[in-house]
Parts: C-alpha cells; sequence; structure tokens
C-alpha cells in the first residue's frame, strides 16, 4: 500500500449495531484497486459487539479512523464524518454493503475527468442477509456511456437525480456549501440532500455494478417505510415551492388527497423495487389521485396518474416473478 500525504477521498461509514455485515463491509474498502484514502468509521452508540470489530481495523490499518459518538441518528453521525473528512471528495458507503473492487477508482476518475459533475452513483446488485442475490443485475447498460439526469424543481413531483445513497461520490465543497445534511426530513436525508445539491451542478451514474447493496429486515428504508416515503413527499413540496418562490412562479395548487395518493404512489414503487406485489397502494393512490384531481393543478394531476401506470406495468414482472 503506497503512503500518501493526504487522502484523496473520505469514505464515511456510519454504523449503529452492525456486527453482522460490518466486517466485510469494511474490507471490501480497504481491498480497492485507489488507495489514496481514509475509511472515516462513525459508531453511533452501537451497544453490540461492533466496537471491537471496528478498533480491531483501525489497528491494523492507518487508513480507518473510528468516530465514537452517542447515539444521535443517522443525520449527526454523517455531518460528524463530514466535518472529520480531509478528502476532496466523500464517498458514502453502510455498513452491511459490499462495495466492488473498483468502485473509488471508477468514480474519482469521472469526477476528475467532469469538473461540472457535483455527485456521481452507478448500478447495483441486491443481495439477501446471506448474500445471495435477490434477483439478477440488470446487465443491459453495463459499459455504455454514463447517464446524466437533469433536475427540473418547478414541477411536482419534481424531476430529480436519486442514486442510491451508499452508492455515491461527490465533492465535499459541494456537500458543505449546502450545509451538509439535515434532521427536517427523518429518514430521507439522502433524498433531502439530492433536492438541494442538484442545484450545484450535474449529476451522472456511471453504468457499472460498483456495490452489492443488501435488502434485510433491519434496513431503514425497509422498517420505515411509511414515514420515508411521506417525508420524502414533503421534501418534495418544499423543494418545488422554494423553486417557485425564486422563479416569481405562484405557489403550487395541490389537494391533500393528491397529496395522500402521491405517497401511495410512492410506496407502491419502493415495493416494486424490492421485488413485491402491494395491489392495496397502487388501489389508494388511484383513488386520491382521482378523487384530488379538481383541487390540484391539472398537470400535477395528470404527472400522477402516469407515473402510476408506469409502476403498474413494471409492477408485471414482479407478479410474474412470484
Amino acid at each position: 500500500m503506497m503512503q500518501h500525504s493526504a487522502p484523496e477521498i473520505s469514505c464515511i461509514l456510519p454504523v449503529y449495531n452492525g456486527e453482522g455485515f460490518v466486517a466485510e463491509a469494511i474490507q471490501s474498502v480497504l481491498t480497492q484497486t485507489f488507495d489514496n484514502f481514509e475509511l472515516i468509521i462513525i459508531d453511533d452508540g452501537s451497544r453490540d459487539g461492533s466496537p471491537a470489530i471496528l478498533r480491531s481495523f483501525a489497528q491494523k490499518d492507518t487508513r480507518v479512523k473510528v468516530i465514537t459518538k452517542e447515539n444521535g441518528g443517522i443525520v449527526s453521525a454523517l455531518n460528524a464524518g463530514l466535518e472529520a473528512a480531509q478528502g476532496k471528495y466523500i464517498a458514502r458507503m453502510d455498513a452491511d454493503d459490499i462495495m466492488f473492487p473498483n468502485r473509488l477508482e471508477l468514480q474519482r476518475n469521472f469526477l476528475e475527468a467532469h469538473p461540472d459533475v457535483v455527485m456521481v452513483g452507478g448500478l447495483l446488485h441486491s443481495i439477501d442477509e446471506h448474500g445471495q442475490g435477490i434477483q439478477e443485475p440488470d446487465n443491459h447498460n453495463v459499459g455504455k456511456d454514463p447517464v446524466f439526469t437533469p433536475h427540473n424543481l418547478l414541477i411536482y413531483p419534481p424531476k430529480v437525480p436519486r442514486p442510491l445513497h451508499p452508492l455515491i461520490m461527490l465533492r465535499k465543497k459541494a456537500l458543505q456549501d449546502i450545509g451538509g445534511y439535515r434532521d427536517a426530513y427523518r429518514h430521507v436525508e439522502d433524498y433531502d440532500m439530492y433536492l438541494r445539491i442538484c442545484k450545484c451542478g450535474k449529476v451522472a451514474d456511471i453504468q457499472e455494478i460498483l456495490l452489492y447493496y443488501r435488502i434485510h429486515s433491519d434496513n431503514i428504508s425497509v422498517r420505515n417505510l411509511q414515514e420515508q416515503e411521506q417525508n420524502a413527499a414533503r421534501a418534495d413540496l418544499e423543494a418545488v415551492e422554494k423553486e417557485r418562490a425564486e422563479n416569481g412562479t405562484p405557489p403550487l395548487k395541490i389537494s391533500p388527497k393528491s397529496f395522500k395518493g402521491y405517497v401511495d404512489l410512492r410506496i407502491f414503487r419502493r415495493n416494486v423495487s424490492y421485488g413485491k406485489f402491494r395491489p392495496g397502494h397502487a388501489v389508494s393512490a388511484l383513488g386520491n389521485i382521482l378523487g384530488g384531481a379538481f383541487q390540484t393543478e391539472r398537470p400535477v394531476s395528470t404527472r400522477l396518474f402516469l407515473m402510476l401506470g408506469v409502476n403498474v406495468l413494471r409492477s408485471r414482472k414482479v407478479i410474474f416473478r412470484q
């Protein structure tokens, strides 16, 4: 391993009671093909065997830095890591996922070659708690040109990039310029950040599989799906209203029923992405979208209806697999 005067990348990995998978996650970072990085692990008050595992890695590798704090939640952990970071790039990682060996190298090289890009993601392969593939990875785009996702915060729901949070690398300065992560939207601190950082520059996804993403019952997104999607819809609304005010556009007109329909739609879409078919949310979404249409701007109702239709079509693959 080469010695460097200062790390170019700071990989931030929050941990709370992660003894089941954290060693594998850390090892996948330490064996990257690009080695000029620091791994900042924030132990957010773990009460299991995680602290001992983290200490063992820190004793063996000087690139590992462990911050121990009282439990304060993911936002405080992420901001603690950001404050300690020395690199010009921030890479995110979770305690239950596994990096592909070339992830940091590919993302770092991409940001170096594209100074107008503030954040880059990639493709993933979902696995279960045993490390087995939940579904075959979608390889049809692998190796093709990167996808640049434009944003539009004047429409509702807004068009915004949404790469998987533990798969992103971004410029530290951009993240600092927007004030880091916020507590305002519980369980969707990543999405709230995307809504703010997309105004700082371009967002792209490398068309390479860079992460094994583990889905299990302890995932925050699994345990808190209803609250997460409710808060994401609220974050959307705040971002759109702010953008409209800045552009002199009249405030958004959306009824409570339409808003609830959007939340139901988001929950249905998320379950489909997990390979689960939950038709009740689709039916509820349709009823609320139609019921609130007369009190909602027509473009909003139209977008919601079309989004629901697209996700119902996507759900057919899930039905066939079941």
